[in-house]
């Protein structure tokens, strides 16, 4: 819950979703309607993997279970094997037609993802890291010179995932502990960077630049340790044979206690978000500067025309909720029924953990019951999912057809290349503690 909330839209590889609303109050709404899209994911989530073990578990389904096993036999790598286990349950049971149509999902899925993540990753590295440092230096790229960069950062992202994947990445542990400790050398540090910068008036550059250390730093230890360890297991050798020099009976405990000590990918997330929002915090706290939020979220006087829709004033109820003059009266139903809908199974789960551990502690649940519960669950989902199929489809539709609209009349400003114009005084401007103000770097 705690890296829910600390990375919220930290993850680059989404973040042209993120940034592409026409105003942030339809980018805020974006997040509403990707709850109810996530029940779509949800129901394949909960509905295959009970398949799977009931085919894997109940003699009816002997002769798929005869199948996934002798596949599993023939592959090798201990951590692949048991994670192929549900992927060979569908390749066994799914009649060719549904099977084709399966695997073109997953590649169009394995296409859609790369190419996100190409740009994505590729436009921060020159946007946010190499650019600032250029310009920092009195460096300015023409345009041409900075088209190529974008591209020559794409094809560098291209080259590091196949080279990580082909000569780094050691299938041992698990899928997801694994993406969370690749994650977390990210998104350990992007979330106090993100959240002090547009939160806390006291942030800086250099806060930013101590905490993304930071998280690199635990991060690539955490998987080198990792990688050791999976390496020890494999071929009995302790640390690469960077710890001969102690003794063979020194380096093998060593080794086995970095085994037993290490964190996993979720233990390593943990601590570089503790880290770094501690780094992030305590630099920014040397410094005396005070940015101006307004001038950076476009509020007061730096709001840009178009970008904020004034409606009604929200009521006290409305407050609550969060709600503000330009929630519509459809943004609000749209809203209260997300809240309402997530909230009401919260409470199901609390009353019936409550129910079933206090009132029914001497007559336990029977699996009859639990079978009766997922039955209706499982249905629920179905339906859910089917009717925000339906809607979702619908409305990106007419979203669709708006957006070519304002494509076709919009003025471009060819200029706008991304960076902060740092001579604008007026827009940059920064306070220092003693009431004094300076152009922000």
């Amino acid at each position: 819950a705690i890296g829910y909330f600390y990375a919220r839209m930290s993850w680059q590889g989404e973040q042209a979703y993120y940034t592409s609303a026409r105003t942030a109050h339809e980018a805020k709404m974006g997040g509403v309607l990707s709850l109810w899209q996530l029940q779509i994911r949800l129901l394949f989530l909960v509905v295959v993997p009970v398949l799977a073990y009931v085919m894997l578990t109940n003699p009816a389904w002997s002769d798929v279970q005869t199948s996934v096993g002798m596949a599993m036999n023939e592959i090798e790598v201990h951590g692949v094997r048991e994670q192929m286990r549900v992927p060979l349950v569908l390749a066994d049971v799914l009649p060719p037609g549904v099977r084709g149509i399966m695997a073109a999902m997953m590649l169009a899925a394995f296409i859609s993802t790369h190419n996100t993540y190409l740009h994505s990753w590729g436009s921060i590295l020159i946007q946010d890291i190499v650019l600032p440092m250029a310009q920092s230096s009195g460096w300015h790229p023409s345009r041409v010179a900075h088209l190529r960069m974008l591209r020559c950062g794409v094809v560098g992202v291209a080259l590091f995932a196949f080279g990580f994947s082909a000569f780094v990445y050691n299938p041992q542990q698990p899928v997801i502990l694994y993406m969370a400790l690749t994650g977390s050398l990210f998104v350990g540090w992007a979330g106090a960077v993100i959240i002090g910068g547009l939160y806390w008036a006291r942030g800086t550059c250099a806060a930013a630049w101590v905490s993304a250390a930071t998280g690199v730093v635990i991060t690539t230890t955490s998987a080198l340790a990792a990688q050791m360890n999976a390496s020890f297991r494999e071929t009995g050798v302790a640390c690469w044979g960077l710890a001969d020099g102690l003794g063979p009976d020194s380096a093998r405990r060593l080794a086995q206690w970095l085994a037993d000590h290490a964190p996993n990918g979720q233990q390593t997330w943990g601590l570089a978000m503790s880290a770094c929002t501690l780094a992030y915090v305590g630099v920014s706290l040397l410094g005396r500067q005070r940015a101006n939020l307004d001038w950076l979220l476009h509020r007061g006087s730096f709001e840009l025309e178009g970008e904020v829709e004034h409606g009604r004033a929200p009521t006290r109820w409305g407050r609550v909720l969060a709600f503000t003059p330009e929630f519509t009266r459809r943004d609000r139903i749209i809203f209260i029924v997300t809240v309402v809908y997530i909230l009401g199974w919260f409470l199901f789960v609390v009353g019936g953990s409550i129910w079933a551990i206090w009132w029914r502690a001497d007559d336990p649940v029977t699996s009859d019951a639990w079978l009766s519960f997922w039955h209706v669950r499982t249905w629920v989902l179905v339906v859910v999912a089917a009717g925000v199929t339906v809607w979702l489809t619908i409305g990106g539709i007419g979203n669709l057809r708006t957006l070519l609209r304002q494509l076709e009349t919009q003025a471009r400003d060819d200029s706008d290349d991304g960076l902060i114009d740092a001579g604008n005084s007026a827009r940059n401007l920064v306070h220092d503690d003693d009431g004094g103000s300076h152009a922000a770097s």
